[in-house]
C-alpha cells in the first residue's frame, strides 16, 4: 500500500487499518488507529544531546537562564551554529528541548467500530 507524500511528511504519522477475524459462526471486525508524534522526531547527535542534557541538569541545580550562558560560554561550548550562549537562546532551547521530550511520550492507541456478528443458518 503506498502512502501519499502529505501523509507521510506530516508531523503526526498515522496508521489505520481494519482487521477482521472470522470463527464459524461469529466474526468480529473493529478498526484499529494508532497516533504518535514521535516519529516526526529527527536524530539529535550524541554532542548536542550532551548539550541539551547539560543545560537541563544545570537549570534543574537552581541555575537562571543567565547563569547559563555564562557557564557555557565559559566552557566554550558553542550553540549549534556555531555562536556564543545569551539567556534568550538558553531559555528557548530548554523549551524546546521539554517539547521534544513530550513529544517522545505521546502515543495514542484508539479501537473503533467493534461490531461482533452471528451468522444464521437456515435448514
Amino acid at each position: 500500500m503506498w502512502i501519499s507524500l502529505g501523509i507521510w511528511l506530516s508531523r503526526l504519522r498515522w496508521s489505520s487499518f481494519p482487521i477482521t477475524h472470522t470463527w464459524k459462526d461469529l466474526v468480529l471486525t473493529f478498526q484499529v488507529t494508532v497516533t504518535s508524534r514521535s516519529l516526526s522526531l529527527n536524530y539529535l547527535p550524541e554532542e548536542r544531546s550532551d548539550r541539551l542534557q547539560l543545560i537541563e541538569s544545570l537549570f534543574e541545580s537552581g541555575h537562571t537562564d543567565k547563569q547559563i550562558a555564562e557557564i557555557l560560554n565559559e566552557r566554550k561550548i558553542l550553540t549549534p551554529r556555531g555562536g556564543k550562549y545569551y539567556y534568550e537562546l538558553v531559555f528557548v532551547t530548554r523549551r524546546k528541548f521539554r517539547l521534544r521530550k513530550e513529544r517522545e511520550k505521546e502515543k495514542n492507541c484508539v479501537v473503533s467500530n467493534l461490531k461482533l456478528h452471528l451468522a444464521m443458518k437456515s435448514d
